[in-house]
């Protein structure tokens, strides 16, 4: 169960999302702030308490974006998932690059948190369908703008790597490949090694640039 730190502005979104979560089995505790720095503020009283911030982008005093580079950069364990009225691949390509791990367009259907919640804390990325295309332009951003790197992978090694990025997680690696868990990463750190990569994200820009996906 995971203790969580809801970011937004508008309170009544705050007290509808946080009402909905409390239903859920994976959610222990949820904290509710108004903006960046009140999340800065509560991380810094319990640095080791809080596990992941659900970050509104649109905020005063500190934004959503600003915040979550903060976050990533001081809390190497706390994960944060965007949620976000803003779909455009701009903003999409900021946050991937600012280390979110997640982004879930405030529409969608509340599920959705759920699914990004729960991919998240095992490790993964998850990003709403409605932004696909948008995920799809800024991963092809970045082909451009990185060299490419030159080592191969064998066959077996391509096919785990393209599953990494899109499987999001090892236990879904290890349910698709049917293989023990101790096994999967085993193999993820053989990737890591190979490709020079010591994140799922890095993994997945070296598959980018790569052509992997």
């Amino acid at each position: 169960m995971y203790n969580i730190i809801i970011a937004d502005d508008h309170k009544v979104f705050r007290n509808g999302l946080s009402d909905y979560l409390e239903t859920c089995s994976c959610v222990k505790t949820i904290t509710e702030a108004e903006n960046g720095q009140q999340v800065l503020t509560l991380l810094d009283e319990k640095p080791n308490y809080y596990d992941l911030v659900l970050m509104d982008l649109s905020m005063p005093v500190m934004d959503g974006s600003v915040a979550t580079k903060l976050v990533v950069e001081k809390f190497k364990n706390i994960k944060v998932v965007c949620l976000t009225m803003y779909d455009t691949k701009d903003i999409v390509l900021s946050l991937f690059m600012y280390g979110a791990k997640g982004y879930v367009v405030k529409h969608a259907d509340p599920i959705e948190i759920i699914n990004a919640i729960e991919t998240v804390m095992e490790n993964g990325i998850y990003y709403s369908n409605d932004i696909s295309e948008f995920m799809f332009e800024a991963l092809t951003k970045i082909r451009r703008d990185f060299r490419k790197n030159d080592i191969l992978l064998s066959e077996f090694e391509g096919s785990v790597l393209k599953l990494f990025c899109t499987k999001k997680s090892e236990i879904l690696v290890a349910q698709e490949l049917k293989m023990e868990l101790q096994e999967v990463n085993k193999n993820l750190s053989k990737l890591y090694k190979k490709t020079g990569a010591n994140s799922i994200e890095r993994l997945m820009k070296y598959a980018v640039i790569n052509n992997y996906l």
